[in-house]
């Protein structure tokens, strides 16, 4: 079988982050091909502490009349939407170290690779590991295991391989180079020995999930194009790597490379000492943000500063600080939802409701327009957590991380307070030439029905340029943080602790100064009033009460 995609031209990455996402959508379908393979093998399973669960013990009940709690909706999930890497249960990667001519891994830079990926929080003498984050930010439903193959020989310089595989537009969009290397690894990997059916648990042909890590900096001075940066994609490129193709081919029986990230080894090192002082410091936070591209999270800086002709500072609606963002601390509540990692309270008429710190418990709340929530994270909402700056928050929120420097020199947000989020995460029909026209109903959303002529995307972006079909030129954004104080969010103008809401906190649409988180100010973008007063009752660092009305 084949997989039809809608492909978007990747704009010029951020040089000022570490990560960047190529974000499409595609439909999943079985397949067949063939060849094959081994290699040298090492499973790994890290001891890490017990991560949190997500419980029911707060002290709100869980239903009432006027509010229920929603268990994530299993008929549509990011899995649905591209081929994503599920985000719960056990989940097996893949990982290629890449090298070129002139270039090698030491064997502390191979352990490195391990250590960073699937050891404990402890090894990496700084932060977490890749397993390790998402083991605790899923509050223990997401584990990742992990198996290394011997380094990967490209069998060319670093510097001749970008100039063979940058010749052309559609190689420099489409990541030609990285698709060649995901090719050549898959292939030698088999051709040892090596067996990639344990990759593709969903049995369609593909493997789930390749991370590549080579053995080059991340910006030499000839990459004009950033070839060499860190990014997730996918391998759009027929057997000989020279034309783009608009179908891809699996194998069920040997299944083949599709989604990846690619990254380079000096990311582990470039913000905690250099790969020589680094006193055995490794940094995970650009590997955390690109898996959590595989699991099908947007972008949510704005992508659109990436152009060479923007000037000033950029509109940030989503506050910089948080991990699909800026690469820092935890992921926010809204990914927790489209992750399926939480169960909000949705309210419904007047009443009260006490959460806890959502790093650790999960808990949140949803409000919608009048009419009605389709108790998917694909919807258009209003979603409220408890934020704290403790567990995954708080290494970024006590000390600077040397990434966010310049106009972006401080830490997170070091005080515990309300984050309000105003979420725009529809679904629009893209039929098989890749052409959104309309959206999804909620009852389509919340069945799965998608139907045949159409397979659903994300609609809405924090960049202008990558809105689909019925978003396009509106001025909606997909997640934007609502400051307390009524102030939009830039480049120059991250999140402070001041923008959270406290005691005594009041919001409402009535209220001009927070219209201008809404693109039709009074009301959603959807057209339809939003008519809640919320009222912060108490909060602290350990719970906080919130008062709906309408």
């Amino acid at each position: 079988m084949k997989k039809h995609v809608l492909i978007p031209f990747c704009s010029a990455l951020l040089l000022s982050l570490s990560a960047c996402s190529f974000f499409i959508s595609s439909s999943s379908h079985a397949s067949s091909l063939s060849e094959e393979r081994t290699s040298s093998t090492d499973t790994s399973n890290s001891n890490d502490t017990d991560a949190s669960s997500t419980g029911d013990n707060s002290t709100s009940s869980v239903s009432t009349d006027a509010y229920h709690k929603v268990t994530p909706n299993v008929n549509t999930k990011l899995t649905d939407i591209a081929d994503n890497t599920p985000s719960t249960g056990t989940q097996p990667i893949l990982v290629f170290p890449i090298t070129f001519t002139g270039t090698t891994f030491t064997d502390s830079e191979l352990q490195d690779i391990k250590t960073l990926t699937s050891g404990t929080a402890e090894d990496t003498h700084y932060w977490e590991s890749l397993k390790s984050f998402y083991q605790k930010s899923s509050y223990g439903q997401l584990n990742l295991t992990f198996t290394y193959s011997d380094p990967i020989s490209l069998g060319m310089s670093a510097e001749t391989f970008y100039s063979t595989y940058t010749k052309t537009e559609d190689q420099q969009d489409y990541a030609a180079g990285a698709a060649y290397a995901l090719k050549k690894a898959v292939s030698t990997y088999q051709k040892n020995g090596g067996d990639t059916k344990p990759f593709d648990t969903n049995h369609d042909g593909f493997i789930d999930s390749v991370i590549m890590i080579y053995a080059q900096d991340a910006s030499p001075s000839y990459d004009e194009h950033m070839f060499y940066w860190a990014y997730r994609y996918y391998d759009y490129w027929n057997s000989s790597c020279t034309a783009l193709s608009d179908t891809i081919e699996g194998n069920i029986d040997k299944p083949v490379g599709f989604s990846y990230f690619w990254a380079s080894l000096s990311f582990f090192y470039q913000y905690v000492g250099g790969r020589s002082g680094h006193g055995n410091k490794i940094d995970a936070h650009t590997l955390i943000h690109e898996f959590g591209h595989m699991l099908g999270a947007d972008d949510y800086y704005n992508v659109d500063a990436n152009d060479s002709s923007s000037t000033g500072p950029s509109d940030e609606p989503s506050g910089c600080k948080n991990m699909m963002a800026f690469n820092v601390m935890d992921h926010d509540i809204f990914n927790k939802l489209q992750y399926s990692w939480v169960e909000p309270y949705y309210v419904t008429d007047n009443c009260e409701i006490t959460i806890r710190p959502s790093e650790s418990t999960g808990d949140c709340i949803v409000l919608s327009d009048l009419n009605g929530w389709n108790e998917t994270a694909f919807d258009e909402y209003v979603i409220i957590e408890l934020y704290t700056p403790t567990g995954l928050n708080e290494q970024d929120s006590t000390t600077v991380y040397p990434q966010m420097s310049g106009v972006w020199s401080s830490s997170g947000i070091s005080r515990s307070g309300i984050r309000m989020w105003h979420v725009d995460n529809r679904l629009a029909k893209a039929d098989s030439s890749g052409n959104v026209t309309s959206w999804y109903t909620d009852a389509e959303v919340k069945a799965g029905n998608f139907g045949d002529q159409y397979y659903p995307v994300i609609a809405v972006s924090n960049s202008e340029s990558y809105d689909n079909g019925p978003a396009e030129g509106k001025g909606f954004n997909a997640l934007s943080l609502i400051s307390s104080l009524g102030t939009k969010f830039t480049s120059y103008r991250p999140v402070t602790n001041l923008d959270l809401f406290h005691t005594g906190d009041h919001f409402s649409l009535s209220q001009s100064k927070y219209q201008k988180y809404f693109a039709n100010t009074s009301h959603f973008n959807n057209g339809n009033d939003f008519p809640w007063t919320i009222e912060v009752v108490s909060c602290d660092d350990e719970s906080a009460t919130l008062r709906f009305s309408k």
